[in-house]
């Protein structure tokens, strides 16, 4: 990506010289350093004996922060990262498959909840969980 920075110009000047697009660079740094944190707490508690919410905060998180990701650097790149030449689409696919699998991001909110000890407890059968 900082290649692309450097060699892609628009108007004269090198794209990572725009401010909107320097910021969009930061926000997807963010989200990357953020996700390797909660991944690393998450496998430190993975063997805890008390159950954690940090490995569904994890899943949730980084899959959804690699699909906003992925969505700027689509931005970023242009045409060229909507297109199937290049990296940005195939990318960002894999990461919308992330937000899915293994539970879905609603699902894990879902899980949070519970261990959060805010999901109303079943006491009718009807699985509303009013």
């Amino acid at each position: 990506m900082h290649a692309l920075l450097r060699r892609r110009r628009q108007f004269g000047k090198h794209i990572g010289r725009y401010q909107s697009v320097s910021n969009r660079i930061v926000d997807m740094r963010i989200r990357w350093e953020i996700s390797r944190m909660l991944l690393h707490r998450a496998a430190a508690e993975l063997d805890s004996p008390e159950a954690s919410i940090f490995p569904e905060v994890g899943k949730l998180y980084v899959s959804e922060a690699a699909a906003e990701t992925f969505t700027s650097a689509m931005q970023v790149y242009g045409a060229l990262g909507y297109s199937s030449d290049g990296r940005a689409e195939r990318n960002l696919r894999d990461a919308l498959g992330m937000t899915i699998s293994s539970g879905t991001s609603d699902m894990q909110r879902v899980i949070i909840s519970g261990k959060l000890g805010l999901a109303w407890p079943d006491t009718e059968g009807d699985g509303e969980g009013r």
